[in-house]
């Protein structure tokens, strides 16, 4: 039997920005993708300074986030899309539950994802936050891992999000 290991939550005001995860070793690192069922273009090592010239409205673009020590970052991406600081709050908050809020134009959501250690019976629990606004979604993941990658299938496609 499995056993699932669960982080201990701590209170944090909901408005101040303090990241509780784990992980506060891992460097905060985004990549930008814009693409379609023909084409993909991956931007690594994106600045939120780049977004409004690297997006494009006829593409799937998405933003992925690994690491959320750098909370500068965090708040640079709130400022340019307009992302209050209570979202931005359940994003660096890790131990709070799974979350689906609607405000205004953004579609704000996290789940957790469990993940086998390695060697062992037991399952660890990280969380996945998303950001959804108008042409583009934001994924904020606690460290890199392979849960969201873009691969091209059989016949070369890059799938739909």
């Amino acid at each position: 039997m499995r056993k699932i290991k669960y982080k201990k939550g701590r209170k944090v005001q909901p408005s101040l920005l303090e990241y509780t995860g784990k992980h506060k070793d891992t460097a905060t690192e985004m990549q930008l993708f814009v693409y379609d069922t023909n084409d993909l273009t991956e931007f690594d090592e994106f600045k939120v300074s780049q977004l409004d010239r690297c997006l494009d409205p006829t593409k799937t673009n998405w933003m992925n986030v690994h690491g959320l020590n750098d909370i500068e970052i965090l708040k640079s991406i709130g400022e340019h899309l307009h992302v209050d600081n209570f979202m931005l709050g359940d994003i660096l908050n890790t131990t709070k539950r799974t979350k689906l809020e609607e405000n205004h134009d953004i579609l704000f959501f996290n789940i957790k994802s469990l993940l086998p250690i390695e060697n062992s019976d037991s399952i660890n629990v990280e969380q996945i936050s998303f950001l959804l606004k108008n042409d583009i979604l934001i994924s904020f993941q606690e460290k890199r891992s392979d849960f969201l990658h873009i691969c091209g299938n059989e016949s070369g496609h890059i799938p739909e999000l």
